[in-house]
C-alpha cells in the first residue's frame, strides 16, 4: 500500500499520480513507504513518456490548427503580409492566453477562493512546469463534485502544457527560419554577385588593353 505524507492537507494517490504524468511535483505529496517509492519509480517511468506523447500529438494539432488560421489572409490586409502575419499571430495567442490563463484564474478565484493574481501567478507556475506548490487546487474541498473538479484542472494542465510546448517548437522553428534567412542574404552580400564581378573583369581587361 502506498502512504502520502501529508503536508497539513488532504491528499490521495489519485492526486499524486497525475501530478506525476504532468510533470509538476509541486511537493505537497510525497510517498512515505518504501513499496510507495519503488511503485511510484516505476509508474513514473512508464506514465511520463506517455503522457509526453499525448501532449506531443495535442501540441501537433494545435500547430495545425494555427497554421491554418495563419495560412487565412485578413481581407483588409491582403497586401501588407507582413502586418498580417504579425497580427494573426498576436491574435492566437492573446485567444489562448485567454482561454489558459485568464478565464481559468476566475475559476479559481471563485472555486478556491484566491485572489485573480493569485490565479494568473498559479496557472504561470502550473503551465511552465515550475510547481512551487505553494498554491494547490483542491485542497480541503469537501464540496460534491470535487473529482469532476480535479479532473477537469488535469484536463486543463494538458491542454496547457501541449500549447507551451507548441509554442516553444513554433518560436523555436521561426527563429530558425530568421537566422538561416539572414545567414543566406549576408552571404550574398560577402559573395556578391557573380554577373556583377564578371562585367566588373571584362571592363578592367577591356580598358588595359587599351
Amino acid at each position: 500500500m502506498m502512504v502520502l505524507e501529508k503536508r497539513n492537507e488532504e491528499t490521495s494517490a489519485s492526486d499524486v499520480l497525475s501530478t506525476i504524468n504532468t510533470f509538476l511535483c509541486y511537493g505537497n505529496q510525497t510517498p512515505v513507504t518504501k513499496e510507495g517509492r519503488v511503485f511510484t519509480v516505476i509508474f513514473a517511468t512508464i506514465g511520463i513518456p506517455v503522457a509526453g506523447l499525448m501532449m506531443v500529438g495535442v501540441a501537433e494539432r494545435m500547430k495545425r490548427l494555427t497554421k491554418r488560421i495563419e495560412n487565412k489572409k485578413l481581407p483588409c490586409l491582403k497586401t501588407h503580409s507582413t502586418i498580417d502575419n504579425i497580427l494573426k499571430t498576436i491574435l492566437i495567442h492573446v485567444t489562448m492566453i485567454t482561454l489558459l490563463v485568464l478565464i481559468p484564474s476566475i475559476i479559481f478565484r471563485v472555486v478556491e477562493g484566491w485572489r485573480y493574481g493569485d490565479g494568473i501567478y498559479y496557472s504561470f507556475i502550473t503551465l511552465t512546469t515550475i510547481g512551487f506548490g505553494d498554491y494547490v487546487v483542491g485542497i480541503n474541498d469537501d464540496r460534491a463534485g470535487k473529482h469532476v473538479y480535479k479532473f477537469l484542472v488535469v484536463v486543463w494542465i494538458i491542454f496547457g502544457l501541449s500549447w507551451v510546448g507548441a509554442f516553444i517548437g513554433d518560436t523555436t522553428e521561426k527563429y530558425k527560419k530568421f537566422t538561416e534567412r539572414k545567414e543566406n542574404e549576408n552571404r550574398q552580400v560577402g559573395d556578391g554577385n557573380p554577373k556583377e564581378i564578371k562585367v566588373k573583369d571584362t571592363k578592367e581587361v577591356v580598358s588595359l588593353n587599351i
